[in-house]
């Protein structure tokens, strides 16, 4: 059904204001079409090769070549494409033609039409549907291109009138019998009147007929925004928005470019927006899917008006002294020369670092920030980018926000083991203090200490700017490799030092009770910092007093005692007199009642014997149950419920009652022949 111009104006207002929306707070896509994503996209088209060079249809065959092609990827078993696609042309429809054609002609193995081609191509270019139309213009310039046809252009450039007739209010319909329009034919429609006016030459009234078609488009004023992204989609038919955006993008592109005319609606917003859709779908498996994303983004990365660009950073976390590398690139992945501002920079406690600094270019095409070098302490640090050009082909950007993480190294100094017998840290005038001289150097002698003393490990972190640094991860390790035993102690930071505690007496039941040379250790870690490690202090001799008692210690990966598993031998069963006799115990009241019916006169010589004696005793039953389950209603049961269980009992009634009447009857029959 084809929208009114009322509906239209709603959906144009209602995507302007959408628009403005977005370029408010618009920083480019957020991401590109990376070269993982590149190889990723070359390994699912190649893996959908068969073994006789098709790509499972001459369809999805058109797609992977052309998708490779775009991607500057070989086409594996060109050859045998080549001669599958020669082979596969069975219905001559326009459709079939086009696909057989583009391959033929990309892969350099076409030849001259011959007449059932030519004739299929005549008949699409004067059909009134836009698929036949743009199958027939694209087949027709492609093997005009290569002189493998004989077509007047006045020919080809009767398709322009026939797609003209099927605009309706500057959308295009499929055919002239649909009732709707259809944004994904519109695309179709604009590629096809694009090819015309590149591949053959028009008159200046031919060129201003397809320029009024161009400008009177509603194409994007049917554009929704989703989280940023702009989609276009065809509620009529069975095409998904990705198909629909990329589509139209083609088509807006490939006829803007042949009147090197710029389609107004078609913005720096709507650029962005466009690429986040595509870009969303950029990890797509299926052959198709992964062609029209390419064929989009290749649209957007190589058009004459608006380019998006993307900022990224080369590594998710730098060293300082490196300073830190911005690229930016189309949506494709190609670098771009730009000039790149960074108009702020700053730290996990939001101050300001350095000023505005325009970006370095380095020989690889990328960018360099070197305000982090001398000034940065290790941690998180967000950057504030501005993207600008004087080729206004270019999307600038004005702020785009990236995250950076800064690793440095961890200077510790200033380490004191101190042995004290009172638990008291603020007092440790008396104690017994031996400096180690450099982390990563373990002190010259052993350390003597009883089970009662207390040990104190002092000392601090500081980064290469000398400034305090805390680390996440800072504790001490006591341990004894003969017992297998270790503790751990977390220092703690206070005064921009910092301090661990170790009670020994708390220790002797993890140690055991034993006495000797234990090894006292400094770990130093943090995702921060870059020469995280864990260094040797020095050497403890604990001498415990002895007077308690523990036995060995156990070993966690000791050998265990094998397990002998019995199981559990079946029980007797009773003899066979005992099951007969419990068997003909159980048929014993039926037997009674068969008895108890005859004694009183039951007619029963109409029951059927043999096999319709289960059917007779089934109809029995399910007659039985289904007068039960009446009663059940009467009593607790709801309609539902009724005849949910009647519906179960049906079935087999149904079965029962009809073998044994059918049996009856048989019966009957049998006697009276008698």
């Amino acid at each position: 059904m084809a929208l009114s111009r009322a509906s239209q104006l709603f959906l144009l207002v209602g995507t302007l204001f959408v628009c403005q929306t977005i370029s408010s707070v618009a920083e480019g896509p957020s991401t590109y079409f990376t070269s993982s994503d590149r190889d990723a996209a070359i390994r699912n088209l190649q893996s959908a090769q068969k073994a006789d060079g098709s790509f499972f249809g001459l369809k999805n065959t058109y797609y992977a070549v052309s998708a490779l092609t775009t991607l500057n990827a070989k086409v594996p078993e060109s050859t045998k494409v080549c001669d599958y696609t020669k082979g596969a042309l069975k219905s001559y429809d326009a459709s079939s033609v086009f696909y057989h054609t583009a391959i033929l002609e990309t892969l350099g193995c076409g030849k001259a039409a011959d007449d059932k081609v030519k004739e299929v191509i005549k008949r699409a270019l004067s059909a009134d549907n836009s698929d036949d139309l743009f199958y027939g213009v694209s087949a027709a310039l492609l093997l005009r291109k290569n002189n493998h046809i004989d077509l007047p252009e006045r020919e080809v450039k009767t398709a322009i009138s026939k797609i003209a007739n099927l605009q309706d209010e500057g959308i295009f319909k499929r055919s002239n019998s649909d009732n709707f329009v259809s944004i994904f034919h519109t695309g179709l429609a604009f590629q096809a009147l694009g090819k015309i006016a590149s591949g053959v030459s028009l008159t200046n009234e031919e060129k201003k007929e397809l320029k009024d078609i161009l400008g009177s488009s509603q194409l994007l004023s049917m554009a929704e925004e989703k989280n940023g992204a702009l989609v276009l989609q065809d509620q009529e038919l069975r095409v998904t928005p990705l198909q629909v955006t990329s589509s139209a993008l083609v088509g807006l592109a490939t006829l803007g470019k042949a009147l090197d005319a710029k389609y107004d609606d078609f913005g720096e917003t709507e650029a962005v927006g466009f690429a986040e859709t595509l870009l969303g779908s950029k990890d797509a498996a299926s052959v198709e899917d992964i062609f029209y994303v390419v064929e989009g983004l290749n649209v957007l990365a190589n058009n004459q008006y608006h380019r998006p660009l993307v900022v990224s950073v080369d590594q998710s976390s730098v060293k300082g002294a490196d300073g830190v590398k911005v690229r930016v690139t189309d949506v494709m992945g190609t670098p771009q020369r730009v000039k790149v501002t960074a108009t702020k920079v700053t730290g996990a406690d939001n101050k300001a670092i350095g000023s505005k600094t325009d970006l370095a270019t380095n020989p690889d095409d990328s960018y360099r920030l070197d305000t982090l070098t001398s000034k940065a302490e290790p941690g998180f640090y967000e950057l504030n980018l501005k993207v600008s050009s004087d080729d206004k082909k270019y999307v600038g950007i004005d702020s785009v926000s990236r995250k950076v993480k800064v690793v440095g190294n961890a200077v510790v100094s200033d380490i004191v083991v101190s042995v004290s017998q009172s638990s008291d840290s603020d007092d440790l005038s008396v104690a017994k203090k031996y400096k180690v001289s450099s982390f990563g150097t373990k002190h010259k002698d052993t350390i003597s200490v009883n089970g009662k003393d207390h040990l104190f490990v002092d000392f601090k972190i500081k980064s290469n700017t000398g400034a305090n640094l805390k680390v996440h991860q800072t504790f001490v390790i006591l341990s004894n490799a003969e017992a297998g035993s270790e503790i751990v102690s977390v220092a703690k930071f206070e005064n921009g030092a910092y301090r661990a505690h170790v009670t020994l007496a708390d220790l002797e039941d993890d140690f055991y009770g034993k006495s000797g040379n234990y090894e006292l250790n400094l770990v130093v870690g943090d995702s921060f910092v870059e020469n995280s490690a864990n260094s040797p202090l020095a050497t403890i001799n604990l001498k415990y007093d002895g007077t308690r008692k523990f036995s060995a210690p156990i070993s966690p990966f000791r050998e265990l005692p094998e397990i002998s598993h019995v199981f559990q031998e079946p029980a007797a069963r009773p003899s066979a007199v005992v099951s007969s006799a419990f068997t003909l115990a159980v048929l014993a009241p039926f037997g009674l009642l068969l008895m108890v019916l005859l004694g009183m006169g039951a007619n029963i010589n109409k029951f059927p014997m043999g096999v319709n004696f289960i059917n007779a005793v089934g109809f029995q039953a399910t007659l039985g149950a289904i007068l039960a389950l009446f009663g059940f209603y009467w009593l607790r049961l709801n309609m539902v419920q009724t005849l949910g269980y009647f519906a179960f009992l049906a079935i087999p009634f149904l079965y029962f009652s009809q073998k044994t009447l059918t049996a009856l009857s048989v019966k009957e029959a049998q006697v009276k022949r008698q």
